[in-house]
């Protein structure tokens, strides 16, 4: 940190940053990133701090369309995060704004739409899964979608199953992964366990769209993946008995859990499945 903030006061560990120490750190970090864009070499520092090999140096003969930003960070760039953390994501994100701001030589900042929130600086385990197929997709031009968070769900899934409960228990996983219900698509999912009654059916899927109210009147996709073979039968109770105008997409035969990420194909036409990328991030 010394490093850094050269000419600054000497940091300790453990004590508070002041806010100037706060913003000498962001600008020197934006600095430095600034001169990656730039296709610099990277000087001792910068080196130090890559997590990833460095550009290659054919890239600077090659024309760049536009940059997008991904992580924590960019949730500030963009504007879609206005809470602090305890960390410099706030002060990184307007350091590189006011940046990118003076740099019209630079290609244009897109913003992909979607994002993973913080990024977790170690492993991810990518992996592929085939859904069954019985499958509903209401809309397949939707199809495919990219970075979607996962949602574990553990319904209480006995003989008699209470749609309130079903509904706390998707708002307590919306809580548990810091999400705002209805701003982004999200993946609910959750193993399906005993018999495939349609009074067990439904009071499941009438319990996940009480949950989610702005996802069904937004028609955002309502996305379930499901550990069981009842994806069809939950999916088409949702639109013919509940909410009709719900964009669904139910899919079984797949299992995920808590932190994991999927992207979800579009379907193959000839057997009915779709293809889903799960990444899943590993902690230490």
């Amino acid at each position: 940190m010394g490093e850094i903030c050269a000419g600054k006061r000497a940091l300790r560990c453990g004590e508070p940053l002041a806010p100037a120490d706060r913003k000498c750190i962001a600008s020197r970090m934006a600095r430095m990133i600034m001169g990656l864009i730039d296709l610099r070499a990277p000087g001792e520092l910068a080196r130090r701090l890559l997590v990833t090999e460095p550009w290659p140096a054919a890239l600077a003969n090659k024309g760049v369309d536009g940059m997008t930003f991904s992580g924590g960070v960019a949730e500030y760039l963009y504007k879609r995060e206005t809470r602090h953390f305890g960390d410099l994501g706030a002060e990184l994100a307007e350091e590189l704004r006011h940046a990118l701001a003076h740099r019209r030589d630079l290609p244009p900042v897109w913003d992909p739409g979607q994002g993973i929130r913080a990024t977790v600086i170690g492993a991810a385990q990518f992996s592929v899964q085939i859904s069954g197929n019985t499958i509903l997709i209401a809309d397949p031009d939707k199809l495919p979608l990219q970075n979607l968070p996962v949602l574990a769900c553990r319904f209480a899934l006995g003989d008699e199953i209470a749609p309130d409960v079903v509904a706390d228990e998707v708002r307590t996983a919306l809580a548990r992964a810091d999400l705002a219900e209805g701003e982004s698509p999200v993946v609910l999912s959750f193993p399906w366990r005993g018999e495939p009654s349609h009074k067990r059916l439904y009071a499941v899927a009438a319990g996940i769209c009480a949950a989610l109210p702005r996802t069904l009147e937004e028609e955002m996709p309502l996305v379930l993946l499901i550990d069981g073979d009842v994806g069809k039968s939950i999916g088409r109770i949702i639109v013919a008995e509940i909410a009709p105008r719900a964009d669904v997409i139910a899919i079984d035969g797949v299992a995920l859990k808590e932190f994991d990420y999927v992207d979800i194909g579009s379907v193959i036409e000839l057997t009915n499945v779709v293809p889903i990328i799960i990444k899943s991030l590993l902690f230490k």
